[in-house]
């Protein structure tokens, strides 16, 4: 079975929530309680404004703050702060020496390939032309290129 993402894992444990919440409020407008015999009661004519103004302002309702809270879910292409991972020369000899061979998760999580597939794709193009000039001017060896293409 496949992994979830954090984002996926919060949608299917929102989701389920708001369609309960949404029934239940669509319930409650078909069927509605009369249970507001209270507001009937009383009525104080100086608190007329204060309760015209509370009627203004309509609270949302759970299911609206839940559609909210999804909304904001998927408004951000992350969820947590990204920082940019500083790339350097250091990172490629790292990459395909250390990494290469005593670290292949970590070789495969920068370069996309186990490094089994890397020597077979680097043995295939190690003598196309491209990768070799006749100028004065050497080009970095073909491991390193490949290793760049992939990064």
């Amino acid at each position: 079975m496949p992994t979830q993402s954090e984002r996926q894992q919060l949608t299917a444990a929102i989701l389920p929530a708001y369609l309960a919440m949404l029934s239940s409020e669509s319930q409650a407008l078909v069927d509605p309680q009369t249970s507001s015999d209270s507001d009937s009661g009383s009525e104080d004519s100086g608190s007329t404004d204060s309760l015209s103004d509370a009627e203004d302002m309509e609270i949302p309702t759970a299911s609206d703050s839940l559609l909210q809270l999804m909304g904001l879910l998927y408004s951000h292409r992350y969820l947590a702060e990204h920082h940019p991972i500083p790339k350097s020369g250091q990172n490629l000899h790292l990459l395909l020496g250390d990494w290469k061979h005593n670290w292949p998760d970590i070789f495969r999580a920068f370069v996309r390939m186990t490094p089994e597939c890397f020597d077979a794709v680097l043995a295939i193009i190690c003598t196309d032309p491209v990768f070799h000039n006749q100028s004065n001017i050497p080009q970095i060896p073909v491991e390193q290129q490949l290793a760049i293409a992939l990064y």
